[in-house]
């Protein structure tokens, strides 16, 4: 950093983030973003094109239930024949099954099937007789789709696959400065460089509000980190600056964005309840009711015991879904009422005359909550996980912190459609949730997550939520002997 003038005198009127304070902030920001009324179409469709519906034959032959294992792939080879059926097949099955059809447009369906055909052809056209391969078939497709943002439904073929919103690169995460944080005196906000104060002045030579998010620090403390939320396939990471100021000397730095973490759960249940420095932990990597019925159910039951906890911790890190009744077990069980989350919901009803899609909205209930709640959340938080996050935000006196979740609450309760040439699986969901309320910067959630009230690498967010309750002194509860531990669980 250049010199400054010596005479400068550093304010001393400081304005630290008070816990209770910053608590109530967001907790009444969530709560008018989620009471306000849905002003857009619920839909309510009909497809009653038979020419575009699947035959009772072919629903037979190529489509099965999403609950079941996933139909294997085999390598193919195709005639030109074979590909344009298995791309009008492809289209049949998304016009008949489709929950997010004309969400995303129906228009676009169509443009995209005329694309796939044109493509095929001008495959033929090139090769000859040279016949298709199932890798080429799928490019062709996933090329003709490439508007869909749905982290449920996919495209399996031999060598790739993934959902949609990974294939077509919709993914965003969050960025954030190492080893910088700021604090707030009378005069802005302020990094400390060998004991002097240096202003941030702006980022990228404009407003740094957006970028400003509230983090803990090693002791505990709530401060400031610069913070991005980008997706690194559709923006540059580099190039961005951040200038600071000290007296009347500027200094523009550089800014490297490193991307928070997540962590990697290894010898620990799936499930679990322990009391660290008196406070109860609550632990769920997963929602899989087939495999992990008896340990669901006990996390479920927890929240009967909880009710009397001045303080807890639900760690949600990792969490990729499954079944979403043991998060609304847990709150009927705590709170004595069933979810309060608005959302519009859609169930495509499938007949062979025509599919229905017929759309409700529930209303937003908040729940008082006489505890604080500390709820973990990382990017790899999906789905039910993600419900979870949602169900808990209706309650005050919570606070969420890590980084944002995956982004994948849109489709759900999907079939699997194999293709019978390519041998492609396509997965599509016959449910639609619009979390309507949670949009970051007018965007759906979708890919991008639902964001915490306080940023931190997902491997450090309980050791620093830990430091951050001894340092603002939050009351927990002298008596933890109601509670029942049981599994294993690590920070």
């Amino acid at each position: 950093l250049p010199e400054t003038d010596a005479g400068i005198v550093d304010s001393t009127n400081e304005k630290p983030i008070d816990y209770n304070e910053y608590l109530k902030k967001v907790n009444d920001e969530r709560s008018g973003r989620l009471s306000t009324p849905y002003d857009g179409n619920v839909p309510n469709y009909t497809r009653s094109d038979k020419n575009k519906l699947l035959t009772a034959e072919e629903r037979e032959k190529y489509v099965s239930a999403g609950t079941g294992d996933m139909p294997n792939r085999k390598g193919a080879m195709m005639t030109k024949e074979q590909a344009l059926a298995d791309a009008e097949i492809c289209f049949k099955a998304f016009y008949t099954y489709y929950s997010l059809y004309e969400y995303f447009d129906a228009d676009k369906f169509e443009e995209a099937e005329r694309k796939a055909v044109a493509a095929i052809n001008a495959y033929y056209e090139e090769e000859g007789d040279m016949p298709m391969t199932d890798g080429d078939f799928y490019d062709i497709m996933l090329s003709s789709l490439d508007f869909i943002v749905d982290a449920h439904a996919g495209m399996y073929g031999t060598s790739r696959k993934g959902s949609f919103a990974k294939l077509n690169k919709k993914y965003t995460y969050a960025y954030y400065v190492e080893d910088i944080i700021f604090r707030e005196d009378d005069t802005g906000y302020y990094t400390l460089v060998q004991g002097k104060k240096w202003y941030l002045e702006s980022v990228n030579g404009g407003d740094f509000a957006e970028y400003l998010k509230v983090t803990i620090d090693e002791s505990g403390e709530l401060v400031y980190a610069l913070v991005r939320i980008a997706n690194p396939d559709e923006e540059k990471l580099d190039g961005d600056t951040l200038t600071v100021k000290r007296g009347e000397t500027e200094y523009s730095h550089k800014i490297v964005w490193k991307k928070y973490n997540t962590r990697e759960s290894a010898g620990e249940t799936i499930a679990g309840v322990r009391i660290e420095n008196g406070v109860p932990i609550i632990h769920t990597r997963n929602f899989y009711n087939d495999s992990y019925d008896a340990e669901l159910l006990k996390y479920a039951n927890t929240g009967s015991q909880l009710k009397n906890q001045k303080l807890f911790i639900i760690d949600l890190r990792g969490n990729g879904g499954g079944s979403s009744r043991y998060a609304r077990s847990w709150v009927l069980n705590y709170s004595g009422s069933n979810v309060g989350y608005p959302f519009l919901s859609a169930k495509l009803n499938a007949g062979l005359s025509g599919s229905s899609l017929n759309g409700w909205i529930r209303q937003y209930v908040p729940k008082e909550n006489p505890n604080n709640t500390i709820v973990l959340i990382d990017k790899d938080v999906a789905s039910s996980g993600e419900l979870a996050y949602q169900y808990h935000s209706t309650f005050n006196n919570t606070l969420f912190v890590g980084t944002n979740t995956n982004g994948c609450m849109l489709a759900g309760e999907y079939v699997y459609v194999q293709l019978p040439n390519s041998h492609t699986v396509f997965v599509i969901g016959t449910l639609y949730i619009d979390s309507c309320k949670e949009y970051y910067n007018g965007m759906n959630p979708e890919g991008i997550g639902l964001m915490p009230d306080v940023f931190v690498n997902s491997t450090e967010a309980l050791d620093l939520s830990m430091k951050m309750i001894e340092y603002y002194g939050i009351e927990k509860s002298k008596d933890t002997s109601g509670i029942t531990t049981f599994g294993t669980g690590k920070r």
